[in-house]
């Protein structure tokens, strides 16, 4: 009777322990019940699985947070190598001449349907009418003007001029505007 008694709080003592390290109750019942201060030891030495799975759980949520910077710094890293080969086509169309060295001359090659023709494009100084507008609104940069592009407040059929341009004209009727704008 007295070893029933011991069986019996050995199992129930391992199965308590084991409950708070993450294992089966019930199987660590029945081995403490069988085989005592033996089952005790094993539970101390195998590992807590409440540890481990919080571990698995962090290095997971570290993982994508990784991930997730990495995948920024590549669309940096990406966007910055393209404006880099559009200065280099820019500085070499000044120069008349091709500078780049061969394995960007095929890289520009491969981005060039990427990019948006804005060499001929400028930058600055573009002012735009908008529909039913009483004067035209501006002056405002490419950025600004791709901002109010996708806002609809310009659009192909509205007037624009810049300093190089003769007289105002429609944004589809400036070459490669409409395609940097809608890029």
């Amino acid at each position: 009777m007295e070893v029933v008694i011991i069986n019996l709080v050995m199992g129930i003592a391992c199965a308590i322990l084991a409950d708070t390290r993450g294992r089966s109750a019930l199987a660590w019942f029945l081995l403490g019940f069988f085989f005592g201060c033996f089952a005790l030891i094993g539970l101390f030495v195998i590992p807590d699985l409440k540890v481990q799975e919080e571990k698995e759980r962090r290095l997971r949520m570290e993982n994508r947070r990784l991930r997730e910077q990495l995948r920024k710094d590549r669309a940096i890293a990406d966007q910055r190598y393209q404006e880099h080969l559009q200065r280099l086509s820019i500085h070499d169309r000044a120069l008349g001449m091709d500078t780049r060295p061969p394995q960007l001359q095929a890289a520009a090659e491969d981005v060039a349907g990427v990019l948006p023709a804005t060499e001929d494009i400028p930058t600055q100084g573009w002012f735009y009418a908008p529909e039913g507008a009483a004067e035209p609104e501006g002056p405002v940069g490419l950025a600004d003007l791709r901002d109010l592009w996708s806002q609809g407040t310009v659009g192909p059929s509205t007037l624009v001029w810049n300093e190089t341009m003769k007289d105002w004209t429609t944004v589809r009727d400036v070459d490669g505007l409409e395609e940097t704008l809608h890029g």
